[in-house]
């Protein structure tokens, strides 16, 4: 591998989570192409919510990244009304039924009701994506406070109707698919 060192220096000279200002100028990108990166889960990343240091970044997504961005150049310069939306995983609907009973299960210790934060933290959608499956109808969501909160049986309908689309799909959500 040509870059292999160079990505063996970034991984020692940075901590292991990096925020957005790191970012671009790991990547040499603008803050707006950061921005839209982290927003359309080009790059995995965390949304904190808050308007400093919203993201939170791991280093070896960020080394991926520019594995990616090595290989294929073109990535970067989608514009954001041509980038493709997240694959599905395909599931039959017995197997919608088997990890909505799985979920179900593995969700028993969690809160009755979803923020934004646990439904990326359990299922990895990000913040925009939420918004946009709420405002769409497809997901409901009660507004309180000025604020949506997702309750754990439409969260589990919403998957067992639509399955999952999602670019990054956390390891034990990973593990519960595999399972099916």
């Amino acid at each position: 591998m040509k870059y292999q060192k160079t990505y063996s220096k970034l991984l020692n000279a940075y901590p292991e989570l990096i925020a957005k200002e790191s970012l671009y100028k790991i990547c040499k990108i603008s803050k707006k192409t950061a921005i839209y990166l982290l927003e359309n889960g080009i790059i995995p990343c965390i949304d904190t919510g808050k308007k400093t240091h919203r993201f939170i970044i791991k280093m070896i997504d960020v080394v991926e990244y520019l594995k990616q961005r090595d290989i294929n150049p073109a990535i970067e310069k989608k514009k954001p009304s041509y980038a493709k939306p997240a694959p599905a995983i395909i599931m039959s609907a017995s197997k919608r039924e088997n990890i909505f009973e799985l979920l179900d299960d593995r969700l028993k210790n969690e809160e009755d009701v979803f923020d934004f934060h646990d439904i990326e933290r359990i299922f990895g959608y990000n913040k925009k994506y939420i918004l946009r499956e709420i405002n769409c109808g497809r997901l409901k969501a009660i507004s309180y406070k000025s604020k949506y909160i997702v309750p754990k049986v439409f969260m589990l309908e919403y998957i067992r109707d639509y399955g999952i689309q999602n670019r990054y799909i956390p390891e034990e959500l990973k593990l519960i698919l595999y399972k099916c």
